[in-house]
Formats: C-alpha cells, sequence, structure tokens
C-alpha cells in the first residue's frame, strides 16, 4: 500500500487542500504527473553509479567524477560554479543507505508538494534548496577555516523538500524509525535540532550547515510565499543583448525614416495633384520635363506600396 493510499494522508490532504496556503487545485495529486521527483532520482543514480565504475579503489570516497562533482570552497574560489549544483546529485560510493535514505524521504514527501505546485516549480524549488545548502556549508567552512573540504550529498534539498511538505502538512502521521507514529511537524523539529546539535558539536563528516541551510530555505519559501517559476520564464525570455540593441537601432531608424518621408509624401501628392490639374487644363504637352519627372517618381513610389 503507497503512501498515498493511507486514510491519515487522505484526511490531512481533504483538511488543508492540495494548496495548503490557499492555491492548489485541492485535488490529490497524480502520481504519473510528478516528472520532476522521477527525473530527480533517476539523475541522482545515474551520478552515484558512475561515481562506483570510476572511484579509487584503494579509497572508494575519491576519485573519478566524485572529484569533479564535488564542493568545497576552494573550488569555487577557482570559479568551478558548476559544483554548486553538481556536488547535490553525488553521494557516497561506500554507504548504500547515504543514497537510498535520501531518495526515499525525496519519494515519500516530495510527491506531496510537486502536486501542489506543479513539476517545474517542484524542480525550481528543489535546485534552489540544492544551492543554498551548499552557500550555506561554504559560508560554514569559511568561518572554521576549512576551505579544503568538499562536500557530497542531496540531504539539503531533500531537508528543503521534508520542511515544505511540514509545513502543508503539520499533522501528518509518519512513523519514525517505522514504528513511533508522531506527527510531521514533530519530526522536522527534531531534524533540525539533531543537526543544530551536530553543528555545534561538530566532527562526525555530516554536513549539518547544510542541512539548516535546506530546512530555513524550505520554511522561507512557505511563509514567503516565494514563487521560482517566473524567474525560469524571465531567464527563458532573456535576448542577446547585442542582438537587441541592433533591433532598437533599426525601430530608431524606421522611426526617423517615416518621419522624414511623411511630409515629403504630402508634398509629392499636392506637387500630383497640382499637375493632374494642368494637364485637364493645358494638356499633357504643357508639362515640363520637372513636371514628367515628379509623375514618374510618383507612380513608382505609389505603385511600390
Amino acid at each position: 500500500m503507497g503512501l498515498e493510499d493511507r486514510e491519515y494522508l487522505r484526511d490531512e490532504a481533504r483538511r488543508y487542500g492540495a494548496g495548503g496556503g490557499g492555491f492548489g487545485s485541492g485535488m490529490r495529486p497524480s502520481m504519473s504527473d510528478n516528472w520532476a521527483i522521477r527525473t530527480i532520482i533517476i539523475m541522482n543514480v545515474v551520478v552515484w553509479v558512475l561515481q562506483l565504475a570510476t572511484a579509487n579503489p584503494n579509497d572508494p570516497r575519491a576519485g573519478g567524477i566524485t572529484e569533479w562533482l564535488s564542493l568545497s570552497l576552494n573550488d569555487l574560489a577557482s570559479f568551478q560554479i558548476w559544483r554548486l549544483l553538481t556536488y547535490g546529485f553525488c553521494h557516497a560510493t561506500g554507504d548504500l543507505m547515504h543514497i537510498a535514505f535520501n531518495m526515499l524521504f525525496l519519494w515519500m514527501f516530495g510527491r506531496m508538494v510537486e502536486g501542489i505546485y506543479g513539476s517545474r516549480e517542484f524542480m525550481a524549488f528543489y535546485l534552489m534548496g540544492i544551492l543554498i545548502s551548499g552557500f550555506a556549508n561554504l559560508l560554514f567552512s569559511g568561518v572554521m577555516g576549512q576551505p579544503y573540504v568538499s562536500m557530497i550529498g542531496a540531504s539539503g534539498g531533500v531537508n528543503a523538500v521534508v520542511i515544505l511538505t511540514a509545513m502543508h502538512f503539520p499533522r501528518l502521521t509518519v512513523y519514525f524509525m517505522l514504528f513511533l507514529p508522531m506527527p510531521l511537524w514533530v519530526l522536522a523539529i527534531f531534524y533540525v535540532g539533531m543537526d543544530a546539535l551536530g553543528l555545534i558539536g561538530g566532527g562526525d563528516g555530516i554536513a549539518h550547515a547544510a542541512h539548516l541551510g535546506g530546512a530555513a530555505f524550505g520554511f522561507l519559501y512557505f511563509r514567503r510565499g516565494w514563487r521560482l517559476s517566473p524567474l525560469l520564464s524571465s531567464f527563458e525570455n532573456w535576448q542577446n543583448p547585442i542582438a537587441s540593441m541592433q533591433r532598437k537601432r533599426r525601430d530608431r531608424k524606421r522611426q526617423k525614416e517615416l518621419q522624414v518621408f511623411e511630409p515629403q509624401d504630402d508634398e509629392l501628392r499636392a506637387e500630383v495633384d497640382r499637375i493632374l490639374a494642368k494637364i485637364n487644363e493645358r494638356g499633357e504637352a504643357s508639362l515640363t520635363d520637372d513636371e514628367r519627372k515628379t509623375l514618374e517618381r510618383a507612380s513608382r513610389i505609389f505603385r511600390g506600396r
């Protein structure tokens, strides 16, 4: 039986609506529409397999693409900015539970809020959670004087998803350690508290600052009503500034041409009317060479329109 089939989840969704904050369709999301979560999970698994295939046999935590995708303050100082996202798709190759629990939590909680916000917005939210988590850990590393300590893992982005889900469905019953029932808001506070204690204690090799950064982003995203899709739309509509300047220059030139030729058109029409009146009164033989050229020029201009 899937999580979405449990009675307590259906009751919670009816109580809050699919929007949880006054938006959304109010319907339970269709799992077939959750392409963002499927894409994220597939990418994480593919990267993890590549990590396994390229890892140093003497040290499974190092070597291969892991060294190219992990994140540290020293790497960022070298302008290797791709690491701000790629670290979030890497996991410890020597610990299957690292990727397994991250993807399980992402699937369990993320599909509820993906149905609320839509796959496009959810994908943007998750990637922003990865970014902010990475920055939080980099800041902590800088304060602690550890610029060479690298980090990997999706936990920061997953934490953002869990907190966002807890904000929408705080009384959703979950089972801690698979047997202890508790409201989701209690579980969320418990994990945040554990990360805060771990950050103070330190020395356990866990990026607690990244976890807390992701949790803070998920909380503020809900409370502030932030939306990231409009930023993506603005980026998609971005145009080459040089081409834009050239287009504006052409438009200004056309405007000037219109302003120059419109009065001349009026003058030309008036001259043509005068010449036609002269022909009507005196005959075509009375026209001068300049008047004949004026009629020919007018004929070409008006015929070309």
